[in-house]
């Protein structure tokens, strides 16, 4: 038996005033062990020393003193403001009532407040958690944040929203940081906030508005920082690369960083410094973004103004 147990079992005796009845494992155990007789001693020790010489014993009227001293502040207690205004105004004229100050219970007030804070609350978190909206998809695209999101046009994207697309399938959505982000296919995209998007796959094309602050991609062996400029992802197997159409992104991975400029691809791959070279993928960005946004437009005008979309063109039969 470990000698703290027993020490501590010994103490809790002790409290109880049970010192005298120690069980035989116990009194075993400091037959044989000199260290905890040392302790038990002193326990004993300080318990005959922190005793008092004499027992107190109340006189005989003390708790009826102690009994009506409870009962009067009791009383004072429940005799409230609001209290003695009323027995103020049952024994003076009812002209009082007038003068009498209006008092609101506290459950109304609270009410009152309810009422009018919730909304004003719930508007504040919901613009806090909204960070965009989707403006095209086509194919099968999922999105889900705390639940499966809609994806008609205006459709809320929320922190934390992710954003899966099959083969053949695309989106566009504008975020309120001021981006404007197309996602191509097999991408999987999650928006972490209205200036922070993480690409764990595929391609993304940014167009990142002026004036609006940073804005962040987090990517798999690293990260793109950017102030406002136009840029393509592509997370492939091993590596991301950075093509930049616009301005100016800074490339890192961990503590190494490099600048890109237009017309160059910054190259970030696990453990490695990153690198900027001659880009090789400008036109090939800048077909899939263009035919992107045509696909987008003829959409829209199917959609909004049907008497001016052209016609689609209907498989003939040979």
């Amino acid at each position: 038996m470990r000698c703290k147990v027993i020490l501590s079992e010994l103490l809790a005796l002790t409290i109880d005033g049970k010192s005298d009845a120690i069980p035989e494992a116990y009194q075993n155990h400091l037959d044989t062990c000199e260290e905890c007789r040392k302790e038990w001693r002193k326990i004993q020790g300080w318990v005959e020393a922190l005793q008092p010489e004499e027992e107190w014993i109340p006189d005989e009227k003390f708790y009826d003193r102690l009994v009506e001293t409870a009962v009067r502040e009791s009383h004072r207690a429940a005799l409230t403001e609001s209290t003695r205004l009323d027995l103020q105004l049952e024994s003076s004229s009812w002209k009082n009532i007038f003068y009498r100050p209006l008092s609101i219970p506290r459950f109304a007030l609270g009410a009152l407040l309810v009422v009018v804070l919730l909304p004003a609350l719930w508007f504040s978190y919901h613009e806090m958690q909204t960070v965009g909206n989707f403006d095209y998809h086509s194919g099968a695209v999922i999105a889900f944040g705390a639940a499966p999101v809609h994806l008609e046009k205006g459709a809320e994207i929320t922190k934390q929203t992710s954003i899966q697309t099959a083969r053949d399938a695309e989106s566009i959505l504008n975020l309120e940081g001021g981006a404007e982000i197309s996602i191509g296919s097999q991408s999987d995209v999650v928006i972490e906030n209205a200036r922070t998007v993480r690409i764990n796959r595929g391609r993304v094309f940014f167009n990142i508005a002026k004036g609006k602050g940073k804005f962040r991609a987090l990517l798999p062996e690293g990260e793109a920082l950017v102030l406002g400029t136009s840029f393509a992802v592509d997370v492939e197997q091993g590596q991301s690369v950075v093509t930049v159409l616009e301005g100016l992104v800074q490339v890192s991975n961990g503590n190494q960083q490099t600048l890109v400029k237009p017309g160059f691809e910054g190259i970030l791959k696990h453990q490695s410094c990153p690198i900027a070279q001659q880009a090789q993928r400008i036109k090939a960005t800048a077909r899939w973004i263009s035919a992107l946004k045509i696909r987008r437009n003829k959409e829209e005008l199917r959609t909004y103004f049907p008497s001016l979309a052209a016609p689609e063109k209907k498989n003939e039969a040979p």
